[in-house]
């Protein structure tokens, strides 16, 4: 489990049946056989079962709750960094910043930026 906080292997027992290992891998940018041998790892010393049932009171005590979340639509990562006043799970600030930077130094056009486009859509500004 080395590399995902308590936050995130508790929000990957709880929605990993629901969205799947390749959702999980996007969202947390390892692979979906990592995140299957995560997952593996995790039932078999028992702390998947512990996470997935815990309730929801329990999950927002262990540092998850909607005002760290991630605010990049479709992440539901826990914001840890932020960029231009919006917090961001490790990710997809990462993910922000080199598309930023591939856009200054001229490898992708504006219309390419896709993470500027989903950040702009979350703070409610109008997309070019």
């Amino acid at each position: 489990m080395r590399g995902l906080s308590l936050a995130d292997r508790i929000y990957l027992a709880k929605y990993y049946e629901h969205d799947g290992s390749m959702a999980m891998a996007a969202l947390f940018g390892i692979k979906h056989q990592s995140v299957n041998g995560l997952v593996k790892r995790m039932k078999q010393s028992g702390e998947y079962e512990l996470y997935r049932n815990m309730t929801e009171e329990e999950y927002e005590k262990n540092g998850v709750n909607e005002m760290k979340r991630c605010q990049m639509p479709m992440c539901r990562g826990v914001a840890t960094k932020s960029w231009a006043l919006m917090g961001l799970c490790n990710q997809c600030h990462r993910n922000i910043e080199k598309e930023t930077n591939l856009y200054y130094s001229r490898k992708i056009q504006a219309d390419e930026r896709i993470f500027h486009k989903r950040l702009q859509t979350a703070k409610g500004e109008r997309v070019i």
